[in-house]
């Protein structure tokens, strides 16, 4: 049976900081009270213009680009998600889409355990099918659904994306996905 192989990583984090002081401002905290509860002191925030899959497209031409890989080497790309940029279609076509590119794109909306939950599926999918150059990504648009109000949730949530290169055979440096990692899904 093929094989998967991490072959390379990405990942892009927006400029503005969202502090633990700019949220007391907004909430009945203490920046102590934050950091028990959490251990976060500031958690990033991307532009109102920007989408999930635009930082998803970030990400994953980051690990593009630390690979070696062009956007056309990609015949698969699975986008793990809570925030999509809609229903339908999934925010991994929009990547796609942005990308120049026409991937087989799917999500998967598994809030934090979407990341596994993605591996898990791409390495199934390249096991059983004939996909060469996947990216699995994760990524989050959470500033614009947070409730900034209430305070057991909006000091958990920021914005970011990073993005895992996988392949069947085994690259110069990187790893495979091993049985472990996988039996951990169940």
């Amino acid at each position: 049976m093929p094989r998967a192989y991490i072959a390379g990583t990405g990942f892009h984090l927006p400029g503005r900081v969202i502090t633990n002081a700019e949220l007391r401002k907004r909430i009945d905290s203490s920046e102590e009270w934050i950091l028990k509860h959490t251990g976060i002191a500031g958690r990033r925030g991307g532009g109102a213009e920007q989408n999930t899959s635009d930082l998803g497209v970030l990400a994953t031409r980051a690990a593009l680009r630390r690979t070696g890989w062009k956007d056309q080497d990609l015949d698969l790309l699975i986008c793990a998600t809570s925030t999509p940029d809609a229903l339908i279609p999934s925010t991994a076509c929009y990547m796609g889409k942005k990308m120049g590119i026409d991937p087989v794109a799917l999500d998967i909306n598994a809030a934090c355990s979407g990341f596994v939950y993605g591996l898990a599926v791409a390495r199934a999918m390249m096991q059983t099918g004939p996909w060469k150059g996947v990216a699995m990504c994760t990524a989050e648009k959470y500033t614009r659904d947070t409730d900034y109000s209430d305070r057991t949730s909006c000091i958990f949530f920021g914005d970011s994306a990073a993005t895992v290169l996988l392949q069947k055979e085994r690259p110069q440096r990187g790893f495979e996905i091993v049985d472990l990692i996988m039996a951990n899904v169940n």
